[in-house]
């Protein structure tokens, strides 16, 4: 999902950068993405605007995203565990992979190894992390 790739992306280069210059923009960014990018059942949006394709990637990036920013939304990381159980609920392939699309009439059942899989292998070990954190009271 190009939205939360880019915070993403914006935030990391404020820390490298050691600048604060991009927070009003950020933290905007996210008030955006937070309000536009998801369905009520958790399904991530490709686009703001409309909810079509559902790609395995945008479930990837919204996932890690919202941990990325869970001190701007303290709901962030339930949304999360949402988007992750709308995947497992219409995205998993009982063989045992994600598959690349779902389309208003279709499901594209690919597994691509680099697009599909590892990015859900990130973003389920950063949200595991998370939650692990949120368990021990190590979450802020």
């Amino acid at each position: 999902m190009p939205s939360g790739y880019n915070l993403c992306a914006l935030k990391s280069i404020g820390r490298y950068a050691a600048t604060s210059e991009f927070e009003s923009n950020i933290q905007r960014g996210f008030e955006f993405y937070r309000k536009n990018f998801f369905r009520e059942d958790g399904a991530p949006k490709y686009f703001h605007d409309h909810t079509y394709p559902i790609d395995i990637h945008s479930v990837a990036q919204s996932i890690i995203t919202l941990t990325a920013f869970k001190n701007l939304d303290k709901t962030g990381l339930n949304l999360a565990q949402a988007v992750f159980q709308w995947a497992m609920d219409n995205m998993w392939d009982e063989q045992g992979y994600f598959f690349y699309q779902v389309l208003p009439l279709i499901k594209v059942r690919i597994p691509y190894m680099r697009w599909s899989q590892a990015w859900v292998l990130l973003a389920l070990s950063t949200l595991l992390e998370h939650c692990g954190q949120a368990e021990s009271g190590k979450l802020s």
